[in-house]
């Protein structure tokens, strides 16, 4: 899954990150079970190294183009994919 393969990358590169779940139905199971699918480590989530969230509508909002998974960051109060 593409998706899984993104976060192994910025895993392995020591990355903090924070995942938003597009489709998650506001289900903390679903994102527990996906993030152990993905071998996000538990410690690392503890510790907010790495956060597991709820999209809620902020893809949409954030407006860019393109496909999902999508890695995207803040530069200059503009979010840009990376």
């Amino acid at each position: 899954m593409p998706c899984e393969q993104r976060v192994r990358q910025l895993r392995a590169a020591g990355t903090a990150f924070d995942v938003y779940m597009v489709g998650s139905r506001q289900e903390d199971a679903r994102i527990r079970q996906w993030a152990t699918q993905a071998g996000i480590d538990a410690g690392r989530v503890r510790a907010r190294a790495i956060t597991l969230n709820h999209d809620a509508g902020r893809w949409l909002s954030l407006g860019l183009p393109g496909e999902l998974p999508a890695v995207v960051r803040e530069v200059n109060g503009q979010w840009q994919r990376q």
